[in-house]
């Protein structure tokens, strides 16, 4: 992963690195800007591994912050708060490619909309920049399919009222985009009940009498 300094550097294109601010061209600075108006996620074929993701993300909320365009559109908080098995394709192309095994999606959205909460729940949060944070959210049991498996990472800024996201799709079969197909219920377990059977007399307990001192038998 680059440097600080060589992030600080770059093109302001999400996807280039080259070493030339704000942008190495003017076709960059117009794809930065058009990108920004599209009404669709960025997807990526293949997705990306955690280094990348993290080092595209610290460069895109930097810019951003200094409203520099970067090429990600922000896109309604809708997109986060249904599920993405259930969307059509509005804002996620789920067209895979034939043997695609994986794909991401990454888009600015609110941040934290309280609504997330109805289909993702969020395990961890740590900190991979100065002032810049990565939350993951997996789908709760009920939006789960069994046909794939979706994903959900946040970056945000400290002072910066929207957040990167990136949604992560792994499907079952390879090129497949699947279908919602809900995993069967989870049945709570029974508490296991302690059967509270009385003593048989030849086993009952011997207590002594505290006045008297004589053994007392109770059944």
């Amino acid at each position: 992963m680059g440097s600080p300094v060589a992030l600080i550097q770059q093109c302001s294109l999400w996807n280039c690195e080259t070493g030339l601010r704000p942008y190495c061209s003017e076709e960059h600075s117009t794809f930065a800007v058009n990108g920004e108006a599209s009404n669709t996620a960025i997807h990526i074929a293949g997705g990306l591994n955690d280094p990348v993701i993290i080092e595209i993300s610290t460069k895109c909320l930097r810019a951003k912050m200094l409203s520099i365009a970067c090429g990600i559109p922000v896109l309604p908080v809708a997109v986060l708060t249904t599920n993405p098995w259930q969307q059509g394709e509005t804002f996620l192309n789920r067209q895979l490619h034939p043997e695609e095994s994986k794909r991401n999606w990454v888009l600015f959205s609110d941040i934290n909309s309280p609504e997330m909460t109805n289909i993702w729940t969020t395990y961890h949060t740590m900190r991979v920049a100065p002032n810049i944070r990565c939350r993951r959210w997996y789908l709760q049991h009920e939006a789960k399919s069994a046909e794939g498996f979706f994903r959900l990472t946040q970056f945000s800024l400290i002072g910066l009222p929207v957040a990167l996201y990136w949604l992560l799709f792994t499907p079952t079969v390879r090129g497949v985009p699947g279908a919602f197909m809900p995993l069967p219920r989870k049945e709570d377990k029974p508490k296991p009940r302690r059967d509270r059977k009385r003593n048989p007399p030849q086993l009952a307990d011997k207590r002594k009498n505290k006045k008297t001192g004589a053994a007392v038998y109770t059944q």
